[in-house]
């Protein structure tokens, strides 16, 4: 199997392009947006793209490579030819020498050059920490403005659209439980032999463990669909047709389905908060807008708003996805 990864040059990728450059625009003013090719010899090309959320070291090539093997699990072949730059940073270290290392030790791979030591005195326990998105270094708050002369409304409206989801990416902070090292799927996908301790370690296997799809791309957290007391929800509700989205927290949950709900207010990218109405027959008093409504008015997976207040960026796709099936 040979592959070959590069990333390309990021001045030829940032966003927007415009021919001629304006001078009122410098390069980082643009969104400088990173593409790794790879290219697996007779089976396939693939592109991986980010905006520097990540860094730029071995681990981002680790993850690719890994992101391949696991695509082409089930037809791995003995030998595995890798050709990549000659850079320090992201390539030729003791990480990727090690991970390398470790797929020989592990039996994904089985041929062994001459140069080839053993580089592992032991294999590693569990899995790495998750590397975290960071979004310091994206800064195009300013840009729609910048842009207003050279481009259509609707353009200027999708590149504001982009900004409001990655800060709310950026706010998305919650434990995904469910993310598994992918080295583990592939010991698992490759059918590798399971008597040395070793690999029973890592693919953490049991015999009536049923292993989910691998998910190539962003991570993607599993949702119940059964709602609890203090679930924050999405509904639709006919006479409310004005309003959207609308949102609220479940109060409690009552045995003929029906859910009493505290109303909230806000939007898909703003701060959420309670919707206050004034008490009857008191004046300058306000309580809790507080309604009982019928669960079949839920139209997405329970949720809880982010750090900031906002809605979760899966819950804002969710409801633009909504948008259209209710107001067509």
């Amino acid at each position: 199997m040979s592959v070959i990864i590069d990333g390309m040059d990021q001045h030829c990728t940032s966003i927007p392009q415009l021919h001629p450059t304006p001078k009122a625009l410098s390069y980082n003013d643009q969104l400088h947006t990173h593409i790794t090719g790879a290219l697996v010899h007779g089976r396939g090309q693939h592109a991986y793209i980010d905006f520097n959320e990540y860094p730029h070291d071995s681990n981002l090539t680790i993850n690719i490579l890994l992101n391949i093997l696991v695509r082409y699990a089930d037809s791995l072949p003995p030998v595995l030819y890798l050709q990549l730059d000659n850079t320090s940073r992201e390539n030729k270290n003791r990480h990727l020498f090690s991970f390398l290392s470790l797929l020989l030790e592990l039996n994904i791979f089985k041929k062994r050059h001459h140069w080839h030591h053993h580089i592992l005195s032991s294999h590693p326990d569990g899995q790495p920490t998750l590397v975290e998105k960071s979004f310091a270094d994206i800064n195009i708050i300013h840009l729609p403005d910048k842009l207003q002369p050279y481009l259509e409304e609707v353009d200027i409206e999708a590149w504001r659209s982009l900004y409001e989801l990655l800060t709310l990416e950026e706010e998305e902070n919650e434990e995904d439980s469910t993310v598994r090292w992918p080295i583990c799927d592939l010991l698992i996908m490759a059918k590798q032999p399971t008597d040395r301790p070793q690999l029973e370690e890592h693919a953490c296997n049991t015999e009536d463990e049923t292993f989910r799809q691998v998910h190539i791309g962003p991570k993607v957290k599993e949702q119940r669909t059964e709602v609890r007391e203090r679930d924050m929800v999405a509904t639709y509700l006919p006479e409310y047709s004005t309003h959207w989205p609308q949102v609220g927290c479940i109060r409690s949950v009552h045995e003929d389905k029906s859910l009493q709900i505290e109303w909230y207010t806000g939007t898909l990218t703003s701060k959420w908060k309670e919707v206050k109405v004034p008490v009857k027959g008191q004046k300058g008093r306000k309580q809790l807008w507080v309604e009982t409504i019928d669960s079949s008015s839920v139209i997405l997976p329970p949720f809880s708003l982010t750090a900031g207040e906002k809605l979760p960026l899966q819950t804002v796709n969710g409801l633009r996805e909504k948008h259209s099936s209710y107001f067509q």
